[in-house]
């Protein structure tokens, strides 16, 4: 016999054998259940753990998608307004290009209008010369 203190109570009993842990049957079960009692409230804490886990895993999840999300929205963005920008630099090429084909047409017909004012100033001018011819080789005949 050995002198040994009870694992669930802690009184110091007198124990046939050195491999008992509880001094009566009553602590033997009361340790029982307070076993299963604290497996029960752990198996509780790891579902709870486990489900806070999952919904924070998911949060993150949703987080991470709404980041990608918001980057790929943020590129598209910039791809549509560099996109428009080049268009618009098109555009203003293009307008440019036409003004300048414009004023060209422009000045073209300016000159072309020049050309038949001096065309005509030409034949006016010649006309006149001859009449002055004439006039000068009828004064310059004898009158009979």
């Amino acid at each position: 016999m050995i002198w040994i203190d009870c694992e669930y109570c802690n009184r110091e009993y007198l124990a046939q054998r050195s491999s008992r842990k509880y001094c009566c049957d009553s602590c033997k079960s009361m340790a029982n259940r307070q076993r299963r009692i604290d497996e029960e409230i752990q198996r509780i804490k790891n579902e709870e753990n486990r489900m806070v886990q999952e919904a924070v895993d998911k949060y993150m999840k949703a987080y991470n998608k709404d980041q990608e999300t918001k980057k790929l929205r943020e590129a598209e963005e910039l791809r549509l307004k560099k996109e428009q920008e080049e268009k618009d630099q098109f555009e203003k090429k293009k307008l440019e290009q036409i003004e300048k084909e414009k004023q060209e047409r422009e000045r073209e017909i300016k000159w072309a209008k020049i050309e038949r004012e001096n065309e005509q100033k030409a034949e006016i001018f010649n006309f006149l010369i001859n009449i002055v011819n004439l006039m000068i080789s009828n004064s310059a005949k004898p009158k009979p």
